[in-house]
């Protein structure tokens, strides 16, 4: 089996609090691509992130409050959903809920992760 191939979709305002989730699907063996190292120097950022879309088999969101407000974030959701409707037996989207938000509307048979750490109080 192939190892999957994975693009993650976050708003930049929360690169600190991904970037270990980042770090532990690279430790479990995935490819992934995420723009804190995976951007051309001087390259075309629509034209880079379009190729990773379209390379990649899946495609995961973090949920957060910044990036359902990302306007950036949105558009890769939709670039992905083109790809994923023409291949959904090749392709996955997991959208992954880190921090408490209301969800984007996707397509009904997709659910999200909960994975928002829940403190003590």
């Amino acid at each position: 089996m192939t190892a999957r191939t994975v693009f993650i979709s976050h708003a930049h305002a929360d690169n600190a609090l991904c970037d270990p989730y980042d770090a532990a699907l690279r430790k479990a063996g995935l490819d992934v691509s995420y723009d804190r190292d995976n951007m051309k120097v001087a390259g075309s950022i629509p034209q880079t992130v379009g190729d990773e879309l379209k390379a990649r088999t899946a495609f995961i969101i973090r949920l957060t409050p910044k990036t359902v407000k990302s306007r950036w974030v949105l558009h890769e959701i939709d670039t992905y959903l083109h790809f994923w409707l023409a291949e959904a037996e090749r392709r996955m989207i997991l959208p992954v809920m880190i921090q408490d938000c209301e969800p984007p509307a996707i397509p009904a048979p997709l659910k999200y992760v909960d994975a928002v750490l829940q403190t003590e109080h």
